[in-house]
């Protein structure tokens, strides 16, 4: 079994429903979520994504799915969400983004393993680094932590406060009561007005999983934010 890492993200609609209805449709269509991270209010990377901000966050589980696979199912996803598209960069309803999936270094037509810029977006590391802050990347051979202590990006990152678990319970793997894949249910709140809730915020490191991280890729057509 490969553990891999998920970027999600929506600044589409409501938001947070879309957070939690992606993540119930990736573990329906066989892609196991055992843990996520808090959700995070980021700037919208480029002027074609739009002035509203995304909200992201990182899932991470473990498959025997290879890379591909994962990637295909996540992009299957997206489309019976709605997504369209017609813009490079546009507003997103849903986003999905595999970031690591073992060691795996991989780099074809169908993906590339480590995804090629995780480790130039503060909207991947911040949440990555709550949930596994010792994964290390498997081509720069440094940790998500160092990744983003070294980091340029000043992007702004606003973690969210009061927000409950959009797994549906706690969102650390062997927590009381986690539920992994069961059902997912939606954060209390208003979609759409997130942003009253959010504070600025730098997540508090936490024990990330034993050895190394999961490598990631994602599709050579350059699909996503990052």
């Amino acid at each position: 079994m490969t553990r891999f890492y998920l970027s999600l993200g929506s600044n589409v609609g409501p938001r947070e429903e879309n957070l939690a209805r992606a993540l119930g449709l990736l573990r329906d269509s066989g892609v196991s979520i055992d843990e996520a991270s808090s959700t995070y209010e980021t700037s919208p990377v480029g002027e074609a994504a739009g002035p509203r901000w995304f909200l992201n966050l990182v899932a991470g589980g473990q498959s025997s799915l290879a890379p591909a696979e994962i990637l295909a199912r996540c992009a299957a996803v997206e489309r019976r969400m709605g997504r369209e598209r017609t813009v490079r960069g546009g507003p997103r309803t849903i986003d999905i983004d595999l970031l690591l999936a073992g060691d795996a270094v991989e780099d074809s037509e169908r993906c590339t393993v480590p995804h090629p810029r995780m480790h130039e977006r503060r909207f991947v590391l911040e949440p990555l680094a709550e949930i596994a802050p010792d994964a290390r990347h498997p081509r720069l051979g440094l940790t998500i932590t160092d990744l983003l202590d070294s980091l340029g990006d000043r992007a702004a990152v606003r973690r969210r406060t009061g927000s409950s678990a959009l797994l549906g319970g706690p969102t650390r793997p062997g927590d009381p009561g986690a539920r992994g894949t069961g059902s997912h249910s939606v954060s209390a709140g208003t979609p759409g007005r997130d942003e009253d809730r959010a504070a600025p915020s730098r997540p508090r490191a936490r024990a990330g999983p034993a050895g190394r991280p999961v490598g990631g890729h994602r599709a050579a057509s350059g699909k996503g934010p990052l």
